[in-house]
């Protein structure tokens, strides 16, 4: 199977998964007070987004030379830390923004790593100004 085949596979996919929430919205909207009804169709659009994004990410194929992007909860696995903090390190400054589709962020792999790396420097040159003369234990 080729790329253009996964593409359309994934496609028609994508369309199914489309075609169902639209029905299960018709079938709610009737039951549902409108402020939920928005909530629902919201989450509803997102799981979309993502299902439509995880195919668009299985059907590419990377070149040579492409950078490796790591979404916002990736990278938070790779610092070990919570997909908020990411967001904040991104917000900040502190770790570059390399894409946004919608709401998701992207981040560089390499940036990652460097970030991870620079934090590893700066809390090791720290443990080794640590000393019992400037930090007496129990104090």
């Amino acid at each position: 199977m080729g790329q253009d085949d996964g593409e359309t596979n994934g496609a028609m996919v994508i369309q199914r998964i489309r075609d169902r929430i639209e029905h299960i919205l018709e079938d709610l909207e009737p039951r549902i007070p409108a402020e939920v009804m928005e909530d629902v169709s919201r989450g509803f659009a997102e799981i979309a987004l993502l299902a439509e994004e995880a195919f668009a990410a299985l059907t590419r194929t990377p070149d040579a030379g492409q950078e490796k992007t790591l979404s916002i909860f990736e990278a938070a696995q790779q610092l070990f830390v919570t997909p908020q903090h990411v967001t904040t390190l991104v917000d900040d400054g502190s770790l570059p923004l390399y894409h946004q589709a919608g709401e998701r962020l992207f981040v560089r792999e390499a940036d990652v790593v460097a970030y991870r790396e620079r934090k590893r420097t700066q809390a090791k040159a720290w443990i080794d100004t640590q000393t019992e003369d400037t930090n007496p234990p129990g104090l």
